[in-house]
């Protein structure tokens, strides 16, 4: 009989290692879900950063090729 109690007390403990496993499983599942949508933000965020600096790269070099025409103008220039 002491072998079956024994048993008993051996299934209620896996089956509450069960239950506290699955709350961490639940728990990192989560965590998992939250940190993947905050690199999906990141990497939104970043598409938009290098988008933004592509556009800064290509008002820049326009106003260099500006700035070079407008030397030329001035030198050129009858006085």
């Amino acid at each position: 009989m002491q072998n079956f109690y024994e048993l008993q007390r051996q299934i209620l403990e896996i089956t509450e290692q069960q239950y506290e496993l699955s709350v961490q499983w639940r728990r990192l599942s989560t965590e998992l879900n939250q940190l993947e949508e905050h690199q999906r933000q990141l990497t939104a965020d970043r598409n938009r950063f290098d988008a933004h600096q592509r556009q800064l790269a290509a008002q820049w070099q326009q106003l260099a090729a500006q700035r070079v025409q407008a030397a030329a103008l001035t030198t050129s220039a009858p006085r």
